[in-house]
């Protein structure tokens, strides 16, 4: 895979929007064991009358899609791909909700209409008059990795373009309350040593050429289903070892976090299908802002996906 750059970032996110000196945000604060995103005033991002039409995770979508073209000082990407593990669940849930208390009859449609899962990227293409591709990608943990593959294969297609590609995914309490129902799965009064459910929506503006002032560069990402890989095997398959690297964000848990310069990024963001984004965001940012010359951000889903990105500094 040919290296990839990132021109551009865009979040939204429990930690907020700002990123702090060295991309080191404050910790946020859990409500109802859960992190939830702290909003910019989207009024800045979409115009008011649009906003009314929009759920939540589609304002989301959109503010952060525009940070990241912003900063990149691109008007218009070439193409646009997204990965969600859920989609709009909010919408969803509540559709489904409605359906059950009104025995099926007199339903609104907005909440089904907004409930699919490329509604985000859709509605970012018709916002910015975006005709190309545009895809959204749902893998389970392993959605914004097909997203990033996605774009990555564009761009080798389509050298000197612009891609815009996105992780997205939104905290539900009735979701989570039904996923604990069938299982342990959340963290909570009863079981504090498990994942905190968290949500956030990342955008990189990216392509096959450095921007006038490019984060990072992605040299290579590694994906695999199930949890059996070790990190430092899937390393060795790319010439690497943990020592060779400046800073690791651990989403994993299968690194040593009394390592020097390792971060579990899942502090600041939580656990949800795309935290990676996140991570791979936090890492860029911080190898530009610091005199890190490279990193690696390890990310698993519970059991059942474990990926790596290596990125170099420009």
């Amino acid at each position: 895979m040919k290296k990839i750059y990132i021109n551009g970032i865009g979040l939204i996110s429990p930690a907020g929007s700002d990123r702090g000196s060295e991309w080191e945000p404050a910790q946020p604060e859990a409500v109802d064991d859960q992190l939830r995103c702290i909003d910019p005033n989207f009024r800045d991002f979409i115009p008011a009358p649009k906003l009314r039409r929009m759920s939540k995770i589609l304002k989301r979508g959109n503010a952060a899609a525009k940070m990241s073209l912003q900063d990149a000082g691109v008007e218009v990407p070439d193409a646009i791909t997204v990965g969600s593990g859920l989609g709009c669940l909010e919408d969803t849930t509540r559709f489904l909700l409605k359906m059950a208390e009104n025995d099926e009859q007199f339903l609104n449609p907005t909440p089904f209409i907004q409930s699919t899962h490329n509604s985000v990227a859709g509605n970012i293409a018709l916002s910015l008059q975006c005709h190309g591709h545009n895809f959204t990608f749902v893998d389970g943990g392993n959605s914004f990795e097909s997203a990033w593959m996605d774009a990555a294969l564009f761009l080798s297609e389509n050298s000197g373009s612009n891609v815009l590609v996105g992780g997205i995914d939104e905290v539900d309490t009735e979701f989570h309350a039904r996923m604990n129902a069938r299982g342990t799965f959340w963290k909570s009064a009863e079981n504090p040593e498990l994942p905190i459910p968290g949500e956030g929506a990342v955008f990189l503006t990216v392509s096959d050429v450095p921007g006038k002032a490019p984060y990072a560069c992605i040299d290579f990402m590694h994906s695999t289903k199930g949890a059996q890989s070790d990190i430092p095997d899937l390393l060795k398959e790319e010439g690497l070892v943990l020592d060779d690297l400046d800073l690791i964000l651990d989403g994993s848990g299968m690194v040593d976090l009394q390592r020097l310069s390792t971060v579990n990024y899942k502090m600041y963001c939580g656990e949800f299908h795309t935290a990676s984004a996140f991570g791979l965001a936090m890492a860029a940012g911080r190898l530009c802002s610091t005199e890190a010359q490279n990193a690696l951000v390890a990310t698993k889903w519970f059991d059942q996906n474990v990926s790596i990105f290596a990125l170099s500094s420009c």
